[in-house]
């Protein structure tokens, strides 16, 4: 429980600062700063994990593709850096237009009773508002009930849909790494057509030594269906292969 406490915070962390690392706070059109919030998924498993490691030569350190729920879920966090933080129109439009509606395969999606919580949301801050205003000598007792309202916003994409395609840890930049932050996703390339030899994995007169399906982490989207990240490992005598879906 601690552990998904430390990752909530670190991911919150992430996804409210800028695009460059800094930390950055949304404004609203009454001035207040918005900070995101986010969840985990239901069922992370913060203990599983797949590891290759490759030997190196004449003595250098060994390379090693790793995937993790931690890593996933950073990179998930660090694209709503790129997303709009509200639930409605109280972005400053000027920083809305900075930001895109989708950023690397996440977006944030509504479902259909998402315009109805934004009303009442917005109904509920202009009471609270008028409240405030009409009770001025309440402020600077540590309790401003506007603040409660717009300090935060529980807006990102619950369906966690990461862009993250593994954690490469490579002794010719270990020096540079931080899988918390970027896992090495200059190294992937896209590529115009898949090379991957199926004819390899279609061969039937070679045996699966090993077969393994790792689970990332899993949620059923309050009931709006289900949602997982699992790493699937077939290991043969002449390849071997790594789904992750």
């Amino acid at each position: 429980e601690k552990g998904m406490e430390k990752l909530t915070l670190l991911l919150e962390e992430i996804a409210d600062a800028d695009a460059d690392g800094a930390e950055s706070n949304f404004s609203t059109k009454t001035g207040k700063k918005s900070k995101r919030r986010l969840c985990v998924p239901e069922i992370t498993f913060l203990d599983a994990f797949l590891s290759l490691q490759f030997d190196g030569r004449d003595g250098e350190k060994n390379s090693e593709l790793k995937f993790t729920a931690g890593d996933a879920l950073v990179e998930w966090a660090e694209a709503h850096r790129y997303l709009g933080c509200s639930h409605s129109n109280q972005i400053n439009s000027n920083r809305l237009n900075s930001h895109y509606q989708t950023f690397r395969g996440v977006s944030i999606l509504k479902t259909i009773d998402a315009d109805a919580w934004a009303n009442r949301v917005a109904r509920g801050k202009e009471r609270v508002e008028d409240s405030a205003n009409s009770h001025p000598n309440s402020e600077g007792n540590g309790n401003d009930p506007v603040s409660s309202w717009t300090s935060t916003e529980f807006f990102y994409d619950w369906t966690f849909a990461s862009p993250y395609a593994g954690t490469i840890h490579c002794p010719s930049n270990e020096h540079k790494h931080n899988s918390a932050r970027n896992n090495n996703r200059q190294i992937w390339k896209s590529l115009p057509q898949s090379h991957i030899p199926f004819h390899l994995l279609q061969d039937t007169s070679q045996p699966i030594l090993l077969f393994d399906d790792i689970m990332l982490y899993e949620d059923d989207l309050h009931d709006n269906g289900e949602v997982s990240l699992n790493v699937k490992l077939r290991v043969m005598p002449t390849c071997w292969y790594i789904l992750q879906r």
